[in-house]
């Protein structure tokens, strides 16, 4: 979650004024509050910072404008000083401050506090809806993914689709909104609220909810109201998918996400080369139109490009767009998705030490890309016989399997760790947070042209013995 982000979208929550209201009883400090105004969007906040703190104290100043001051406040101290932000936040909050709940909800996530997130989004949502309603959908998915790493998943994740419906959210995107109803509707009958499972169902089945519905117990309450099968038809809802991403993408070209929702819906479709030459074509645009840094996803595209390419069994061009996409910006700051994502494809090359190399240019990383990072590490050096490391790299994911657990089974399969692979699935098949992914993967796919690379040759084959255990089969009978 980049800093340019948060106070992008905290600056549009608070709305500052490019003026100060006349209830300020002195001219002189009136003068000093517009001067702090326009530090502060000039990004002067070394200016503005002292200006609005001294200010923030002048009792001669209405409530309004001592608001203002303590917003200036927050606003430049967000990802500098979040002790003084919070301070800011607390006060302005005691002068009934409208933005108070945005602020809390920032500087949660710049502290990396999911519970205080959570808390103060309910909030918003009661309080302030429209900052709700405003967040883009890469805020969101950075919400939940914040909510899936505390111990009691479930109900944070339940909590925030909760605020989402009561704000009345809806995402830019219909396949990411398709995405959100869908797993609320999930949490929904989980709690054995069935009517509102069926009110939240989305209007347009994705391929994933499809095959749980198709698949899963838990939704023979929704199957039994009338789904035909040709609503319940896995190849239909994947070309849906694809059609309704390149709806979205021509109506908003600088949308990137819609453009890799795209291919990535072609490639599973078994259409890689259609994905690759649709990226293409989305890459030239955007280069003669890019979009502003902190929205430009064209990693995103390029590493789309990449798996595309693996799959035509063009394995150096794959090498080469993979390392294209981790030298570019991500969010306009360093690159740790695509730079995670080429270090895994290079192990599965079996190029080891590059991939070990690769991963050094690995920045500041949430708790969940941590994992892969680690399982990568783990993959590597066991590739290389350096079994001090790997298993240094094997405790540390084994500490952190709330975070990732598809990383930890990922190194458990690459170090031949079967029994400890099937102990987690069967934990994931039990775990209410868990289940629906965990089934899904002991589904059978046709299978893909990547295959073909030994290291991914061998990870299906120790998959498939975890999968055909009987105690795995036991397991995900209860389910459906």
């Amino acid at each position: 979650m980049s800093a340019s982000r948060a106070i992008a979208a905290l600056v549009t929550a608070m709305a500052l004024p490019g003026c100060v209201s006349p209830a300020a009883h002195r001219e002189q400090n009136q003068a000093r509050l517009r001067q702090a105004v326009e530090a502060a969007q000039r990004d002067h906040c070394d200016e503005a910072i002292p200006i609005a703190r001294e200010l923030a104290d002048a009792r001669e100043l209405s409530d309004a404008d001592r608001v203002d001051a303590l917003g200036i406040v927050v606003r430049c101290a967000l990802t500098s000083d979040p002790a003084l932000a919070a301070d800011a936040v607390r006060r302005g909050e005691a002068l009934n401050a409208r933005w108070a709940p945005a602020a809390k909800f920032f500087l949660a996530i710049r502290r990396t506090d999911p519970g205080a997130m959570i808390e103060a989004l309910e909030e918003a949502a009661d309080t302030q809806p429209e900052f709700v309603r405003d967040l883009d959908r890469a805020w969101v998915t950075d919400v939940l993914s914040m909510a899936r790493g505390v111990n009691d998943s479930d109900a944070s994740l339940f909590a925030v689709y909760e605020a989402l419906e009561r704000a009345g959210y809806r995402s830019s995107s219909a396949t990411h909104e398709a995405w959100l109803r869908g797993e609320h509707t999930r949490l929904l009958l989980l709690r054995g609220e069935v009517a509102r499972a069926r009110s939240r169902l989305p209007e347009r089945l994705s391929p994933g909810f499809v095959l749980s519905l198709r698949t899963r117990n838990l939704y023979a309450p929704l199957r039994a109201e009338g789904m035909t099968d040709a609503r319940l038809d896995y190849r239909e809802a994947a070309e849906a998918e694809v059609e309704v991403s390149l709806l979205e993408w021509r109506e908003r070209p600088s949308d990137a996400g819609s453009l890799a929702a795209a291919m990535l819906g072609l490639r599973a479709l078994g259409r890689p080369q259609e994905a690759i030459d649709l990226g293409r074509r989305g890459l030239a645009i955007f280069d003669r139109d890019p979009p502003p840094p902190e929205d430009d996803e064209r990693n995103w595209i390029m590493n789309e490009i990449g798996y595309a390419l693996y799959a035509v069994r063009d394995s150096e061009g794959a090498r080469e767009a993979m390392e294209r996409a981790a030298a570019m910006p991500e969010h306009g700051g360093a690159n740790v998705s695509q730079v995670i994502n080429f270090a895994s494809e290079l192990v599965r090359d079996g190029q080891a030490e590059r991939a070990l190399n690769v991963l050094r240019r690995v920045g500041e990383v949430s708790p969940y890309g941590l994992a892969w990072v680690r399982a990568a590490h783990a993959c590597a050096n066991e590739q290389l016989g350096r079994v001090a490391d790997r298993d240094a790299a094997l405790r540390d994911l084994a500490a952190r399997e709330r975070d990732n657990p598809v990383a930890l089974m990922k190194a458990l399969l690459c170090t031949n760790q079967t029994e400890a692979a099937a102990a987690l699935m069967i934990r994931r098949l039990e775990d209410a947070s868990q289940q629906d992914d965990a089934f899904a993967a002991l589904q059978r796919y046709a299978p893909s042209p990547e295959g073909e690379r030994t290291q991914v040759r061998i990870l299906r084959e120790r998959f498939e013995t975890v999968r055909n255990r009987a105690d795995i089969q036991a397991a995900a009978a209860k389910l459906g």
